[in-house]
């Protein structure tokens, strides 16, 4: 840490010691923590400690008196998420403020999110989606066929019904298997794409727009907040997880049909805000998970698979803003191209 110019020696020395102290007790403070942790003066944003675990992931050098913008890419502060990508990860900050001598510190932890599950726990679950994909769509196609084959002998309207019923239901039950297929062919914790294009978010949008009635596509509003909409990530890869944002925000403002906005809001950052019903605490804490819904006709996997796609460009999905003032708001952000 920067000390200040001492005239009175004596008085200098107390300073000092105390300075010194100090330094003791926030390296102390900081040691423990399993997550990379920072203290950074906040007016010069400069990195005045920082603990072994975050040493180690700058390739063991110590950062202090970098800027912390150099060393870590730091998102827009919410209510829910601060985004960090760091040593080639996403964290969200937990930041605590003191104050010493006339400056503002602040003590930033980098922490995992819980939100998301770990590859492990991941691969298991899908494992266990390919076994159940395995042994369901055999004696669904068969009882497929069985149905086509009993079409041609149902006379009355009433039976019909039930045959149209009995059909819709099957077809939900392939697209179900169908998402699970998707979501499982999707690698875990690999390594990112090794080829990653431009895209223009703009048409990726409007493409996306075009594929819902009128009455949905109007509601859709974008806004630019930056002077290009190009974007470091595949077109095919864009468009999914877009696709998954809306058609989530889609539901939610099913019954309001209240407006859906998707913001370009800096080079490296995407968001999409409806105003629905927040989603509850304990959603919150494994929104990211397989199977979590609150819907009786989803699945619960888009989040998942939004994820994972945006994983392999070396970007992260966040919820930003989940209250009845902001609404909903998720955020597909990207490292800084710096």
């Amino acid at each position: 840490m920067m000390l200040p110019e001492i005239c009175d020696i004596k008085t200098g020395s107390q300073i000092v010691n105390k300075k010194v102290q100090l330094m003791k007790n926030l390296k102390v403070l900081i040691s423990d923590s399993p997550d990379p942790v920072f203290i950074v003066n906040k007016r010069t944003m400069k990195i005045h400690l920082a603990n072994d675990v975050a040493i180690e992931k700058t390739g063991n050098q110590d950062p202090s008196g970098a800027k912390l913008g150099d060393i870590v890419h730091v998102g827009e502060l919410s209510e829910i998420s601060y985004p960090a990508f760091f040593n080639d990860e996403w964290f969200e900050i937990s930041s605590e403020r003191f104050d010493w001598e006339n400056e503002i510190f602040l003590k930033m932890a980098l922490k995992r999110r819980k939100s998301i599950p770990d590859a492990p726990t991941l691969n298991s679950l899908k494992n266990m989606m390919a076994v159940l994909i395995h042994r369901l769509r055999s004696p669904l196609t068969g009882m497929q066929g069985y149905l086509e084959l009993m079409e041609s002998n149902i006379t009355d309207e009433r039976n019909m019904q039930r045959y149209h019923r009995l059909t819709d239901g099957l077809e939900r039950l392939f697209d179900i298997m169908d998402e699970m297929e998707e979501l499982h062919e999707i690698p875990v914790g690999g390594a990112p794409l090794e080829k990653i294009t431009m895209t223009d978010a703009m048409e990726v949008i409007e493409e996306i727009k075009r594929e819902y009635p009128p009455n949905v596509s109007e509601r859709i509003h974008t806004r630019k907040q930056l002077e290009g909409s190009v974007f470091p990530c595949n077109k095919s890869h864009l468009k999914k997880i877009l696709g998954i944002l809306i058609e989530n925000a889609r539901e939610h403002t099913e019954l309001t049909g209240s407006e859906i906005n998707v913001t370009l809001q800096s080079p490296v950052l995407i968001k999409v805000n409806h105003s629905g019903t927040p989603i509850h605490p304990e959603l919150v804490e494994r929104l990211f998970y397989p199977f979590v819904t609150t819907k009786a006709n989803r699945l619960g996997i888009g989040l998942t698979m939004a994820q994972l796609l945006a994983q392999q460009l070396r970007g992260a999905v966040f919820l930003t803003d989940n209250n009845p003032t902001d609404g909903i708001t998720f955020s597909l952000c990207f490292p800084s191209a710096d």
